[in-house]
């Protein structure tokens, strides 16, 4: 919009002063301007009969007045016009965690969020993890933990991702351990299987807190499991072997949990446990099996693959209700935008229906 003389096209602009602040320019004349409301207020009729011309309503926001310094700030200063407040996203709290998380509406929409507004493509990996180290040092629980990696085992032939720690790992073993000092998460005494446990931080971090762990991952892999464990929480925590499906007999040590007359776990622990389609059916099938209505499933992942994201919480919301946690609720040291934690609850299962006598 131009000034106050003209806009080049031989149009008159006459502002006038409004008491909210704002000042109002009447255009007259055939034209309107590009700037103006696709409905202008119409004017009131000109004296003239024979002319009536065609005039327009455009808002324009004055020069801020200067304010004396002397002045406190909020004196003399006039208030825009009331904007209507945005919608914020529903916040609920899920399962054993206290704090807020945000309802997963679908996978389509929750992984346009996350790429859309995390960019995690843009920030870098491994924040946190070391993996060309021999061991893995970490500060948790007050005192220091040390895991052994396989850095030539990750980088072979064979790529076993268990072999060394990732970003998710150390993210989901310090959130739980920043809600439970924050009293949002009852992990003492507390019984939690950590699938695909790898190195074992998760685990270790949760025994640490109190809780009696299983932790499991694929017979091939519990061996380095085992170590990290017995070397930092000393039989605190079992391992057993688990693999994925419904098809695979379950170790006797994870039997012990799953026993019918038994509860099921309160805590069921996964990190960087979605990262192929090929595994999202044989995932979900274990996690139906272990999870009861009281289970409290965190699942921490890094945002590499929209399509297998997107995939998993498709598939998931058939058996479970989602929740993501926001970042604000982590531990404040340890946040990335490569990384979504998410929580699962398993739906319940609707009464069946009374049969009606003949």
């Amino acid at each position: 919009m131009a000034g106050g003389g003209g806009d080049g096209d031989g149009e008159h602009i006459r502002p006038q002063e409004r008491e909210d602040g704002w000042s109002v320019a009447t255009r007259a004349g055939p034209g309107l301007h590009a700037c103006q409301p696709s409905h202008p207020i119409p004017a009131r009729p000109s004296s003239n009969t024979g002319h009536k011309p065609t005039q327009s309503v455009v808002l324009r926001r004055k020069k801020p007045r200067q304010i004396s310094p002397h002045l406190p700030p909020f004196l003399g200063r006039r208030r825009p016009p009331t904007m209507d407040p945005v919608e914020e996203a529903p916040e609920v709290v899920m399962g054993a965690y206290g704090g807020p998380a945000r309802r997963v509406e679908s996978g389509a929409s929750e992984t346009m969020l996350l790429w859309g507004l995390g960019q995690p493509a843009s920030h870098r990996p491994n924040a946190f993890a070391r993996q060309g180290l021999p061991a893995f040092p970490i500060d948790a629980c007050g005192r220091r933990i040390s895991l052994h990696q396989q850095p030539s085992s990750f980088r072979g032939a064979s790529g076993v991702t268990g072999a060394v720690v990732w970003d998710s790992a150390v993210v989901l073993a310090k959130f739980l351990e920043h809600a439970a000092d924050g009293g949002l998460l009852p992990v003492r005494g507390a019984r939690a299987v950590d699938l695909g446990a790898g190195c074992g931080l998760v685990s270790v971090v949760a025994a640490l807190l109190g809780a009696r762990v299983v932790a499991t991952d694929l017979p091939d892999r519990v061996r380095l499991l085992r170590k990290n464990l017995e070397e930092n929480v000393r039989g605190s925590a079992r391992v057993a072997e688990l693999v994925w499906g419904d098809e695979y007999e379950l170790d006797p040590e994870l039997l012990l949990w799953l026993d019918p007359e038994a509860e099921p776990p309160e805590l069921v622990l996964g990190s960087d446990v979605v990262y192929i389609e090929e595994a999202v059916g044989d995932l979900l099938a274990t996690l139906t099996r272990l999870a009861g209505p009281r289970t409290t499933v965190l699942l921490a992942g890094e945002l590499r693959n929209d399509v297998v994201v997107e995939c998993f919480l498709e598939a998931a919301m058939a058996e479970f209700e989602i929740g993501c946690i926001e970042q604000e609720q982590w531990h404040p040291d340890f946040r990335t935008n490569r990384v979504a934690i998410f929580i699962l609850l398993k739906k319940k299962t609707p009464p069946p229906l009374p049969v009606e006598s003949p």
